[in-house]
């Protein structure tokens, strides 16, 4: 079974929200650091 997120990006996207998929935590620090969100949604696909 494949991971299901590529099919809301587009949704979350439309919503306004930013969406990165990343392959680590240095990644997400520079964003926060970039953007400065409010909130931030982790999402862990196996």
């Amino acid at each position: 079974m494949r991971c299901g997120i590529g099919k809301a990006i587009d949704r979350l996207e439309g919503g306004g929200c930013r969406v990165f998929i990343v392959p680590g935590s240095t990644f997400i620090k520079r964003m926060i650091k970039k953007y400065k969100p409010m909130a931030i949604v982790g999402v862990g696909c196996l």
